[in-house]
């Protein structure tokens, strides 16, 4: 359920939803001599935010101003967590966007984030500058940072997970549930700097083509810490399982950096005729202190080249061809004897072919198609624990009002 409400008076913006969310699940599958997982959940979202944007000059400089602000209220009762929680977040905004000549312009903007459990509000603040050498060429430099604040699940979750040993359980614990520290919180949020430079070339009509570079640097990431072997009172629980200690939400210490490029490049040779390609380079560091090592939980090539037909009297085709190299996904296991640990999983490279067949009468009004995806049936897994991709082919009606 999602009411939604705006209100649009000048340059003033003001707009109120609610989201409402009931949810039951268990399991599937159970072990015996388990405890169940069956849970229920209710979460309430109410959210308002008042905008008002304006343009003036500065002289000679065009100048679009945007501020606002937000107030969000979160309430949630979940099973998997210790108690029911309500949390108020609030939020302001300003952005400003400048054109200097026809060939420069930037936008500039900030925000800030009040967490009702972090300790210290969350900045985040971006730079864009646009240079257009001429009216169908431009190369665009962007900075900015970005944030993610810890969930309700990662603050507050407070349950028996059942380990490969039958009848032993080990406690998962959000960052506020039994913090080491009683004055300070225990989770900050998680941050990434990014810088982005690419050129777009749209000179002809029948060719057109990009290419960009990237780098983005991640700290403080939120994962599940180790088990900490303790004394709980499920250990001396005759009818219930032995639970042998807990491990807690935490951030990481070290970073994740990640530098790379993309190309792309569409031509048109004939009028409803498209054939695109582009590729993407993507290289990962995990940072250690002094020690850098390699990661691959993002594949470093990844290449898409396809055709697509659009007809005058409504016929629609197109072809798709992705692939992917290979993989090693570091995901975390429980060991009886070590605790919570990290393993690697190597997945193969993959290639995927997806095509669709498309009719449209009626003046548009209505469109028939057949879609089709792996079309070569390759059983490839696209996460370790996930189950196998096969081909599968869909019938699609869509009618426009």
């Amino acid at each position: 359920v999602q009411p939604f409400v705006q209100l649009t008076v000048g340059g003033f913006v003001a707009r109120v939803f609610s989201n409402h969310v009931r949810a039951d699940s268990g399991e599937i599958l159970q072990r015996v001599g388990g405890i169940s997982l069956d849970n229920r959940l209710y979460q309430n979202v109410i959210d308002a935010e008042l905008r008002y944007g304006r343009t003036f000059r500065a002289g000679t400089i065009p100048i679009g101003l945007t501020v606002g602000a937000n107030y969000r209220m979160k309430h949630i009762s979940w099973s998997f967590l210790d108690a029911d929680h309500v949390l108020h977040h609030v939020a302001a905004y300003a952005q400003a966007q400048a054109t200097f000549a026809s060939w420069l312009s930037s936008t500039v903007s900030f925000r800030v984030d009040r967490h009702p459990v972090l300790d210290l509000p969350v900045f985040s603040p971006r730079l864009a500058v646009i240079l257009k050498p001429s009216e169908r060429r431009a190369l665009r430099l962007s900075a900015g940072t970005s944030f993610r604040t810890p969930t309700m699940l990662e603050l507050y979750l407070d349950l028996a997970n059942p380990t490969p040993t039958p009848g032993v359980v080990v406690t998962g614990r959000g960052g506020e549930v039994r913090c080491p520290s009683a004055l300070d919180h225990c989770l900050s949020a998680e941050g990434a700097i990014s810088v982005d430079v690419g050129f777009l070339d749209q000179t002809w009509e029948s060719v057109q083509y990009e290419v960009h570079g990237f780098f983005t640097r991640g700290t403080s990431l939120i994962e599940l810490g180790n088990v900490a072997f303790e004394a709980l009172p499920g250990m001396n629980n005759p009818n219930g399982p032995l639970d042998v200690g807990a491990f807690r939400f935490a951030n990481d210490p070290t970073a994740t950096s990640m530098f790379g490029a993309e190309m792309g490049a569409r031509v048109a040779p004939l009028d409803g005729l498209d054939l695109y390609a582009n590729y993407t380079f993507a290289y990962m560091l995990q940072e250690s202190g002094s020690q850098r090592v390699g990661d691959q939980r993002t594949p470093q090539h990844k290449f898409n080249v396809g055709v697509q037909y659009r007809s005058r009297f409504g016929l629609d085709a197109s072809l798709d061809g992705h692939f992917v190299s290979g993989t090693v996904w570091r995901e975390q296991d429980f060991d009886p004897a070590r605790g919570v640990v990290y393993e690697t999983f190597p997945l193969d490279s993959y290639f995927l072919l997806n095509g669709r067949v498309g009719y449209r009468f009626l003046n548009d009004r209505v469109e028939l198609g057949v879609v089709g995806t792996n079309l070569t049936d390759n059983r490839r897994r696209q996460h370790p624990f996930g189950a196998p991709m096969g081909a599968r082919v869909m019938g699609v009606a869509t009618i426009r009002f």
